[in-house]
């Protein structure tokens, strides 16, 4: 991260922050093309400004939001979980080829951690 990092909100106090994520990501590819640079492509405030995307209403905002979030909140927590589960291999397997416990030890050990 540096100084030309920019964080994108919705413009209502951050409502329809999944409209602006989806629409965010959808346009990746056309302002990857936009990019430019000679030491690191680069994206700037006047190619964002020259970007329009269709504002919805903030009922539309609403109500995508309300189907959205609980959709992007499960994405977090099985992201989360991918990194526990991660962590817990990292952590049994080189012990598991090693002798230093066994296969029944192993789920005993993952029993106690939840």
């Amino acid at each position: 991260m540096n100084q030309s990092c920019y964080a994108l909100i919705g413009a209502a106090n951050g409502s329809g922050s999944a409209y602006t994520y989806f629409s965010t990501k959808n346009l990746a590819l056309m302002l990857r093309q936009w990019s430019h640079g000679t030491a690191f492509e680069t994206i700037t405030r006047a190619t964002l400004n020259a970007v329009t995307v269709p504002q919805p209403t903030e009922e539309v905002l609403g109500c995508f939001d309300r189907i959205a979030a609980p959709i992007l909140q499960g994405v977090r927590n099985n992201v989360a979980e991918c990194l526990t589960l991660g962590q817990i291999r990292d952590a049994l397997v080189p012990k598991l080829l090693s002798g230093e416990i066994r296969v029944k030890d192993a789920y005993a050990a993952i029993e106690t951690i939840g």
